[in-house]
Formats: C-alpha cells, sequence, structure tokens
C-alpha cells in the first residue's frame, strides 16, 4: 500500500515540474470565467498575428532592406550643394608694392629731345581692394564612382544576402512560435486529463471511505480504525492532488495565452480534449537528409559564410584605384565689380576625372585582408560542427521518439490490465473475497496508469515538435493542414 502511494506522489511531482516549467515564462495569472475555444490552428494563427516577436523579426527584415538600398546608393550620382554667407571686418585688400617701369630706348631718347629727361616710370605702392567684406559663396558638387575595385558589387551582395538572413530568422520564428504554441496547447489538454483522473479517483476513494466508515462505526469488525485513518489519509492526500492539478492547468492555460500574445485576461480553452498520436514510420537517415537540408540555422550559417566571403573581396577593393567623375558650379555673390570679383571669377565651372590609390599604409589593408580570411575560415570550420551537433541531435530525438513509441504501447496495455484488474476487485470485493484495502490499490493504480498513458502521449507529441522544429517543418505544416481545413 506504501508503495503505491509513493509511485502517486512521485507522479504528481512529475507533472508539477512538467506544466510549471511551461508555465515559468508569464509573471501573471488569469483569473475568471473561460471566454473563448479555440482550435490549435486558430491559437496558432492568433500567435503569428499577435506575438511580439513575430512584430520584432518583421521590423529585421525592414531593417535589412533600408540597408541594402543605402548601399545601392553608391551607384547613383551624389549631388550637394552649399552655401556660405561671411562678413570680414574690412574688405580684403592687395598691396601692390613700389615698382618702376624702364621705358624703351627710342621713347627714352624723344624725351631726352623734348628736355625730359627720363628713363623709367617710378610707381608707388598701391592698395588694391579684393572684394567687398560682405560675401556669399554658393556651389554645387556632383561625383559619380565609375570604378571602386569591387567594393560596391561587394556590398551590395552582402546586403542582399542580410535580407535573406532576415527572412530566415522571421522563418524561424514562425516555428519557434508555432511549436511552443503546440507544446502549451497540449499541456493545458494534458493538465485537464489529468485533473479528471485525479477528480475521478478521489469520487471513487471518498465513496470507498464513506463505505469503510459505515462499516467501522457499525462495528462488524470487518473495518479496524486503523484502515478507516488509512484510508482518509489517502483520500485527503488526493484532495490536495486535486487542488495542485488545478493550479497546474491555470498556468499552462496562461502560458498558451501567452504564447499566442493575447491580454492576460483573455482566457482560453482548447477545443481538443486528447494529445494527438502519430507514429513514427520513417528511417533516420531520411531525417538526417532533410535536417541537412531544411535546417534554418545550416542554412542562417551558409548565408553568413557568403557574407564574409564578399567581405574579403571589399577588403581586396581596397588594395585597388577608385576613380570617379567630379564636378562642381560655384557662383560668387559680392558687390564688389573690380579686384577678384570679376564677371569671370563670380561664376565657375570644374569637371574633371579622380583618382584615389593608396600606395602605402602601413599594411593595414593587407592585415584586414587577412583577418576577413580568417574570420571565413572559422564560419566554415563552424558550419561543420554545427552541422555534425544537428546530426547528433536528430538521432537523439529519433532514439528517444522510437523509445517513447514502445513506452506507449505497453503504457496502454498496462491501462487495460489495471482496468481488468479494477474490475476483477470490485466483483471480489463484492462477494467479500477481498478488502477495502485491495479495492483501494486497484482504484489507485488503475488511475496512476492513464495518468502515466496521457503523460506518455503528451512527451512523445512534445519531442516530435522539437524533431519537426529541427526540420524546419512547422511553418510548412501549419500553411498545409491550414489551406485544407479553408477548401
Amino acid at each position: 500500500m506504501i508503495r503505491f502511494r509513493v509511485c502517486f506522489f512521485l507522479w504528481i511531482i512529475t507533472i508539477s515540474i512538467t506544466l510549471n516549467g511551461h508555465a515559468d515564462q508569464i509573471d501573471e495569472k488569469g483569473t475568471g470565467e473561460v471566454r473563448h475555444i479555440y482550435t490549435l490552428d486558430e491559437c496558432i494563427q492568433l500567435a503569428l498575428d499577435h506575438h511580439v516577436r513575430q512584430q520584432i523579426s518583421r521590423e529585421s527584415r525592414h531593417i535589412a532592406v533600408s540597408q541594402r538600398k543605402q548601399v545601392l546608393s553608391a551607384y547613383w550620382p551624389q549631388f550637394r550643394a552649399s552655401a556660405l554667407y561671411s562678413i570680414t571686418d574690412e574688405k580684403p585688400t592687395f598691396i601692390f608694392p613700389e615698382s618702376s617701369i624702364e621705358l624703351p630706348a627710342e621713347f627714352s631718347t624723344l624725351l631726352s629731345s623734348l628736355g625730359f629727361d627720363m628713363s623709367a616710370i617710378q610707381v608707388p605702392e598701391q592698395h588694391i581692394n579684393l572684394m567687398d567684406n560682405q560675401n556669399l559663396a554658393a556651389s554645387m558638387q556632383l561625383t559619380l564612382p565609375i570604378y571602386t575595385g569591387g567594393i560596391r558589387t561587394a556590398l551590395k551582395k552582402q546586403a542582399v544576402y542580410g535580407i535573406e538572413i532576415a527572412e530566415n530568422e522571421m522563418e524561424q520564428t514562425n516555428c519557434e512560435i508555432i511549436r511552443d504554441v503546440k507544446k502549451y496547447y497540449y499541456a493545458v489538454i494534458l493538465a485537464g486529463n489529468l485533473l479528471a483522473v485525479a477528480q475521478e479517483t478521489f469520487e471513487r476513494l471518498n465513496a470507498t471511505l464513506d463505505l469503510t466508515e459505515a462499516l467501522y462505526k457499525n462495528g462488524s469488525g470487518r473495518v479496524k480504525k486503523t484502515d478507516y485513518l488509512k484510508n482518509k489519509l489517502i483520500v485527503d492526500n488526493v484532495k490536495m492532488m486535486v487542488l495542485e492539478l488545478e493550479k497546474n492547468r491555470e498556468l499552462a492555460r496562461a502560458a498558451l495565452q501567452f504564447s499566442m500574445g493575447l491580454p492576460w485576461n483573455e482566457h482560453v480553452k482548447p477545443a481538443e480534449h486528447g494529445i494527438p498520436y502519430k507514429e513514427l514510420h520513417d528511417n533516420l537517415e531520411l531525417y538526417i537528409d532533410r535536417m541537412l537540408s531544411e535546417n534554418l540555422d545550416l542554412q542562417k550559417i551558409a548565408l553568413a559564410i557568403r557574407i564574409f566571403d564578399q567581405k574579403v573581396k571589399e577588403s581586396k577593393g581596397y588594395l585597388l584605384p577608385h576613380i570617379g567623375l567630379v564636378g562642381q558650379y560655384t557662383r560668387l555673390f559680392n558687390d564688389y565689380r573690380d579686384g577678384m570679383m570679376t564677371p569671370q571669377n563670380k561664376e565657375i565651372w570644374m569637371a574633371g576625372l579622380g583618382i584615389n590609390y593608396s600606395f602605402f599604409n602601413g599594411f593595414r589593408f593587407r592585415n584586414k585582408i587577412r583577418e576577413d580570411e580568417s574570420r571565413l575560415s572559422q564560419l566554415r570550420y563552424q558550419y561543420e560542427f554545427f552541422k555534425k551537433g544537428l546530426t547528433l541531435l536528430v538521432q537523439t530525438h529519433f532514439r528517444q521518439l522510437i523509445t517513447a513509441q514502445h513506452g506507449i504501447e505497453i503504457a496502454k496495455n498496462v491501462h487495460k490490465t489495471s482496468l481488468e484488474n479494477l474490475d476483477l476487485v470490485k466483483k471480489a470485493y463484492q462477494i467479500e473475497v477481498l478488502t477495502e484495502k485491495d479495492l483501494i490499490e486497484a482504484q489507485i493504480i488503475e488511475a496512476l496508469m492513464r495518468a502515466r498513458l496521457e503523460k506518455s502521449f503528451y512527451d512523445h507529441y512534445q519531442m516530435r515538435a522539437d524533431l519537426e522544429f529541427i526540420l524546419a517543418e512547422q511553418v510548412a505544416d501549419f500553411t498545409k493542414r491550414h489551406s485544407l481545413e479553408n477548401n
């Protein structure tokens, strides 16, 4: 008798840990009556529409698209305009130094014949205003890169791969949301089924306790006071377990609401009543092949490898010359008409071809190339390591599923046997061949085996959901079922 009670307590503790583990993600527990009944697909659709993680992943893609557009701007001409208005304390001047101008010999001879002795003309120092002290300079500049050593192409491809990574993360987020909703949805069903088992067991044991109490008080001698107290202790413990399972059901429901992105006070109830069971018939090699071709994490690392491959090309581009066209128009607005402010100087057009080449930079660019090449090699090694780790994970899930399937078959047979045993014990008890102790043990064994069978179905479904997540089948499976229902 003690052995069965210990087993029953262990079962309740195991279920409590499982359901509390799913409910740890929420901070508040909703109270009130259930308002809405949802199917699994309806829960998934609500989660995909309202979950905050879905909105975060959408913004990540918007960021990647904006980054690509920024990179594409390098292919367009760059047009800039600027203006500067300035006032100086004085007008800018130019001092023309004192000088002498030598006259031609013929002209000097002519002047001498006229009585003028002049071989040169002395020019005194002169102060010449260059411009007014108020000046407005406006300019427009146009640049167009022609050749950048492959940097623009490398950046463009990096941006494209960045969008693919963002889309990959969106799909992975969808898979995670669907997986979590499935687990929480059937955790609510499991908690409800276990609660129903516990309540039914409590009613049975309570009825047996009433009978034991009547026999004890009537003094028939068939039941002792110690038997009655033991039965009462068992019933009280089962009643506490019912309360614990009720709490676990509410926590599981709250976790489901959180995964659906619903407010804490909008309670849900699953439309289904049982946990689906589908046996695994495919071979392990098929699952590994599908994982290698469909796993989203592997695809993300492969995209990262492509990005760093373009990163190496970008770094190599800094060792090559950069060529571009340059055009500029400058207009000066100044009231002064002489000095520098001639009509030709006030309006200037310029067009040119520019070349930029770094002959020596302390080996910075070459070492940058080596750094990027090392990072690229590191990513490739990580890809191989991660692929082996995922292969081991698929093997583990596959073996666990096969073992769980055998365990379910055994649990079915054990539960069937416990039902037959309970039926026989009832009949034997009615003809007073067995005692109340035997009837209570049979009832506890049947409840324990039924609960273990329900838990086996949930564990199998949970492991299958994890395997489907590794294979990225969550979204495809939901889309397929959703389209079939709509048709």
